[in-house]
């Protein structure tokens, strides 16, 4: 929100403007130069200038009367070359360090913690569900199905043989 002071700054740089670049009809663009003003609420007071006011001025152009779009141009330009650079903020101080003997009282109280537990009988979990490798789980359901069928027959031919070398022993 602009202060009243900067709105006065403001509208004394586009009336400038107007007497720079119409002399002949400046409070009707002063008028059109006004509307622009809630628009150029991001530039600060700094660059609202002489010197900014001269770059507009005379800037290229085909018009008498510069539009909106290249006096944001030429604001821009120029904002970004001299406004004031953001302060930094400092980082929050590191958390204080323990000392060992507090780093050596915690792990005996986490000890004695686990302890108490497996004095209970409390069990640990049992391990989480693995899924298959993810080059596995992204083959195409027949590349699986196919694959199913080979190591059923892989099994189903490797008791056919164990029961043969079974058989063929108890009968020698």
């Amino acid at each position: 929100m602009m202060t009243k002071k900067s709105d006065e700054l403001r509208r004394a740089w586009m009336g400038k403007l107007a007497m720079m670049t119409s002399p002949a009809f400046p409070l009707d663009v002063g008028k059109v130069f006004v509307t622009y003003l809630p628009h150029l609420e991001d530039f600060g007071d700094e660059v609202f200038t002489d010197a900014t006011l001269r770059a507009v001025a005379t800037a290229p152009n085909r018009h008498s009367v510069p539009p909106y779009a290249e006096i944001v141009a030429v604001l821009g330009r120029l904002w970004r070359e001299s406004r004031p650079m953001p302060i930094a903020i400092a980082a929050p101080p590191p958390p204080p360090q323990k000392t060992p003997e507090e780093m050596a009282a915690e792990a005996d109280a986490i000890s004695a913690l686990l302890a108490a537990w497996r004095a209970e009988g409390v069990r640990q979990r049992p391990a989480p569900h693995v899924s298959p490798a993810p080059s596995v789980a992204r083959l195409p359901p027949y590349v699986n199905r196919d694959a199913n069928v080979l190591v059923r027959r892989t099994r189903a031919v490797q008791a056919a043989q164990e029961e043969a070398r079974n058989g063929d022993g108890q009968e020698g």
